[in-house]
């Protein structure tokens, strides 16, 4: 393991951010942008033509000068709250290749007990640098005290991306990303206080897939994950030995990974059935409806014969594929996913 370390406490302006963001691209080269106004190597690939646009899972760039550069919203974007802690590069050797991740440790860590950690998958084509800023929980994490993680997905043909199945032809690639979250785990639990039994997974589109992948496929070290704009591929090779809570976050206007399938992709309620069978709860939800501004949020919870609610689900009527901002009843995502996932421990329900 290798970290590249920059002092990130307390980083308050768009300018230090630029510096870190340079600093971080001296210390690991793969993946990493070439300045804070190119952040996904999805644009690289891209042609330039002065005046263009184009639009990534989560920055709009414009074309100047012959460079993909970020419009100002999105450049105002990056200026989210950094927290207090410290933010770091890592890279990991796992299969013959070098992978990274960015390590986020709360300034509430002191190394004196176990913490629980937190992994979250940016989507496909994404970096681990534009998902952070877009599923910000640095300071969530400071305030609850956990250590928190965004891996990077390796690059097929130029975008990035998450195999979440078991080596087979729906896989996008050969990477072994699996074992890579495995390893990586293993490891952060040698240098850190982690808390094994307290591991969670979320992610957005295709790194909402990998979430349900390791509820799947990596069950022994995943306590609770949640999913967002992303469904399963895979259903019928979905083998966990535990049960796992499991949140679900869709909105019915989808056009990437649609609510009710298609494009190779389950269902939402398939994806619901697989978990509610599994984790014997009931087939009758608690039900809720509340209002975000005009917006019509759905909210189901299926619990099992002890009334714990294993599996839970909202659904955001004409919801767009997105990590969402909503207001869900007073909580943003970041807070709904954390509120449910550190409710449990890989025994169960703490």
């Amino acid at each position: 393991m290798k970290i590249c370390t920059h002092n990130v406490l307390k980083l308050k302006s768009l300018s230090a951010l630029i510096i870190l963001l340079i600093l971080t691209a001296s210390c690991s080269s793969d993946h990493q942008p070439d300045s804070v106004t190119n952040t996904t190597s999805e644009v690289d690939n891209k042609d330039c033509d002065e005046g263009d646009s184009y639009e990534s899972s989560d920055f709009t760039y414009e074309c100047i000068q012959g460079a993909w550069v970020l419009t100002s919203e999105d450049k105002a974007s990056l200026t989210s709250d950094p927290g207090e802690g410290e933010l770091s590069t890592v890279t990991l050797s796992h299969a013959n290749q070098t992978r990274e991740y960015l390590l986020y440790i709360p300034v509430s860590y002191d190394g004196s007990v176990d913490v629980p950690m937190m992994l979250n998958f940016h989507g496909f084509g994404g970096t681990m640098e534009e998902h952070m800023n877009s599923a910000n929980m640095r300071t969530l994490a400071d305030s609850k005290n956990f250590i928190l993680v965004y891996p990077q997905g390796s690059l097929l043909e130029g975008s990035s991306h998450w195999n979440a199945n078991l080596p087979s032809s729906d896989n996008k690639s050969s990477a072994d990303d699996l074992g890579f979250i495995g390893a990586l785990i293993d490891d952060l639990a040698s240098n850190y206080q982690v808390d094994s039994d307290r591991v969670y997974a979320s992610g957005y589109s295709n790194g909402g897939f990998m979430s349900y992948g390791l509820a799947c496929h990596l069950n022994n070290k995943i306590a609770a994950v949640a999913g967002v704009s992303g469904t399963m591929i895979d259903i019928e090779n979905c083998d966990p030995t535990n049960k796992i809570a499991v949140m679900a976050l869709h909105g019915t206007a989808d056009g990437v990974v649609p609510y009710n399938g298609g494009n190779g992709f389950s269902s939402v309620d398939e994806t619901l059935n697989f978990w509610t069978t599994f984790n014997e709860t009931s087939d009758t939800p608690t039900f809720e409806e509340f209002d975000d501004n005009g917006i019509t949020i759905e909210h189901y919870s299926y619990s099992d014969s002890e009334g714990d609610v294993l599996v839970e689900h909202f659904k955001i009527v004409e919801g767009s594929h997105v990590w969402f901002e909503n207001d869900f009843d007073g909580s943003n995502t970041n807070q709904l996913i954390w509120d449910f996932v550190s409710q449990w421990n890989i025994n169960g329900k703490i």
